[in-house]
Order: C-alpha cells, then structure tokens, then sequence
C-alpha cells in the first residue's frame, strides 16, 4: 500500500518486533527480569505518606472557611449582604 500524505510504501513487517529490541529501554528504566508492576507501586504507596482523615478533614475545612472569608470580603466590597442576599 502506498501513502501519498507521507510518500511511503506501507508493508508487512520485514523484522519484527523482538527483546533485543526492547533491552535498551528495559535497562534505562532500570526494569529487572521478575519485577512486578504491583511490587513497583507497593514501594511507591510506602514512600507516600497520606496523613490520617482526621488531619485531612481539618485541613480542608481550614482551607475552605479561609475562602470562603475571603469570598466575603470580595463581596462586602460590591455591596453585597451574603446574610440577606442569599
């Protein structure tokens, strides 16, 4: 078949795909025959430490009262009552 957007012929194949081709990128990657994907993000979920949902929750309800402060400041600055214009 030829391709006249990329004025190439498209064949089969002459040389598959094979491991050799793939040892470049398997040692860059530091991949070693008998490594598993789960193994890999085992030690990634060791390495992060997710605090408790204690913290969490805390942490977002700060966050959000902050912004919400903030979003009434913006708004006493149009003129806008948020207790009797909601």
């Amino acid at each position: 078949m030829y391709d006249f957007r990329t004025n190439q012929h498209l064949t089969l194949k002459p040389q598959p795909l094979t491991r050799d081709h793939l040892d470049d990128f398997v040692a860059s990657t530091g991949l070693v025959s008998g490594t598993s994907v789960r193994s890999q993000s085992k030690s990634l979920e060791e390495a992060i430490q997710i605090p408790p949902q204690e913290v969490l929750a805390e942490e977002i309800i700060t966050t959000v009262s902050a912004a919400l402060s903030e979003f009434a400041a913006v708004a006493a600055e149009f003129g806008v009552d948020l207790d009797t214009d909601i």
